[in-house]
This record gives C-alpha cells, sequence and structure tokens, in this order.
C-alpha cells in the first residue's frame, strides 16, 4: 500500500512550482508542443510504431501538464491524462481547450492508486514516461493499476529515467562524464530519497533496479514484449550532457555509453 504521506507533500510542492516556475522543463515541453504541434520525442513515437494511435484509446498516466497526452490526440487518439497535482490538470485542461483537442481529450485529477475509484475503464494504450516510477512509493501497485487499464490486445508503453545513470553521480570537472560515483541505491528502498534545496519545500522520490520494475510489471500477467535501454536523457542530467535538438542530451564523448534512459513494452493477450 501506498505511503500517503509522501505523495500528499509532492502534491503540494508540485503546485507550488507549476504555478511559479513556469520556465521548467515542464513548460518548455508546453512551448514545443504550441510551436510543432507535438512534444513527443524519438523514442515513443518509434515505440508505437508504424500503427500509430490513431482511433486508438489511450490512458497517460502521470501526464503533468498534459501536452504528451494532447501531442497523441493530435495524432488521433482518444486520450485521458491523469496527475495528482491539481495545477497541472487545470492547466492540462486549459492547453486542451486552447489547442482545440478538448473533445479528443479529458483530464483527471487522482492520486494513481485511487485511480480505479474513479476511473472504470480499459484502454488501448497505456503511457507513462519521463519521470514516473521515480514518484511512486509502491512499484507493485503501480504496476497492478497501469496494467488494470490495459484492454486485451492492448500495451503498456512505460519510457523512464534508467536506475543506474540515477544511482550514479558524474564528476563536474570530467569532460567526458566518464568519471562516476555511486551516490544513491540503485535498488529500492522503503524510506524515499529526500530532494531539497535551501529556501524550497522537499520532495520525495524512490528508486527502483530494472529487474524490479520488469518483475512487478510481469507479476501482473502482462506479457514484457521489449525493453531497450539508451545513453542520452531528455533533460540536461548532467552538465557534461550537450542538446541535439530532438528532445533529448547525450553525451560528447562517443565512448560512453551510460544508459540514461529505458523503455519498455508491455501487452495483454487478445
Amino acid at each position: 500500500m501506498a505511503d500517503t504521506r509522501y505523495t500528499e507533500a509532492n502534491r503540494s510542492t508540485w503546485n507550488l512550482w507549476l504555478t511559479r516556475d513556469t520556465g521548467s522543463d515542464h513548460f518548455k515541453d508546453v512551448e514545443r508542443f504550441r510551436a510543432a504541434g507535438s512534444s513527443l520525442r524519438p523514442i515513443e513515437l518509434a515505440e508505437v510504431g508504424e500503427d500509430g494511435v490513431a482511433s486508438k484509446s489511450l490512458l497517460h498516466l502521470q501526464c503533468n501538464l498534459g501536452s504528451e497526452t494532447l501531442s497523441w490526440a493530435r495524432l488521433g487518439a482518444q486520450v485521458t491524462g491523469v496527475d495528482i497535482a491539481d495545477e497541472a490538470i487545470t492547466f492540462a485542461r486549459t492547453l486542451a481547450v486552447e489547442s482545440g483537442l478538448s473533445e479528443r481529450a479529458r483530464f483527471i485529477r487522482s492520486d494513481l492508486y485511487a485511480l480505479p475509484e474513479t476511473l472504470d475503464e480499459t484502454f488501448d494504450l497505456v503511457f507513462a514516461s519521463y519521470g514516473a516510477l521515480c514518484w511512486a512509493p509502491d512499484l507493485d501497485g503501480w504496476a497492478q493499476v497501469a496494467a488494470r487499464y490495459v484492454a486485451p490486445g492492448g500495451a503498456l508503453l512505460l519510457i523512464d529515467l534508467h536506475p543506474l545513470g540515477m544511482a550514479l553521480d558524474i564528476d563536474r570537472d570530467d569532460p567526458s562524464g566518464r568519471r562516476l560515483r555511486i551516490d544513491r541505491p540503485y535498488f529500492h528502498t522503503r524510506e524515499p530519497q529526500t530532494e531539497q534545496t535551501p529556501g524550497e519545500p522537499a520532495v520525495y522520490a524512490w528508486g527502483y533496479g530494472l529487474g524490479e520494475v520488469v518483475t512487478a510489471l510481469a507479476a501482473t500477467g502482462l506479457r514484457i514484449e521489449s525493453l531497450r535501454e539508451y545513453p542520452y536523457a531528455h533533460w540536461r542530467q548532467c552538465p557534461q550532457l550537450v542538446e541535439t535538438g530532438d528532445g533529448y542530451w547525450r553525451w560528447p564523448d562517443p565512448a560512453n555509453q551510460l544508459s540514461l534512459l529505458f523503455s519498455l513494452r508491455a501487452t495483454r493477450p487478445a
């Protein structure tokens, strides 16, 4: 069972940040959506494949400000976005109207673990990305909720921060980014990691090893179709990373192949 003490504290902090820090990476995704019509990145588009999402139903877990959710709607999906932060959902609903996609999109304010109390449907695609699991205190519970919404013949697509990259700290004085030290636990710990900068409220995050993630999702009855790792990030996770214009930040040294993201696709048999 998820511990709501930490998730409610995080919810309060995100509500503050989303009303105040309008220059954050989250809002940069919104600006990409407004300028280009989409904030989706190459990984998720490749994972969806040639068939795309047109005429499919899509549930976006932990949707944040909704730009990715609405990007899927613009590709023809009927979308539902869910987030715990009130300000995120308010913004997403406004963005849907602004972009002319409100008929194809709805947004629900809910703690993910409580979502089955509110939403009783299944979807062709369940999607979560770029910083989802680190906010989940209970991985097995997260996996069960996500899998519960995958329709027969449907799929779950998870793209997230690689636990190895999250566990390591990069020496800022090494331009290659190859000099590393262990900074956080690789495997899950019951108590969260507390992150706080002076003058700011704390946020609480959890880590999960790649094997823990795969095992939790496999235990739901979903079939793991693929697991891929990528030596780049969707944000400037380390000062050495170089932006490459496709929504990602890459290592400057080709010899550095430390994984910073992974994607997992799982399906429910028809």
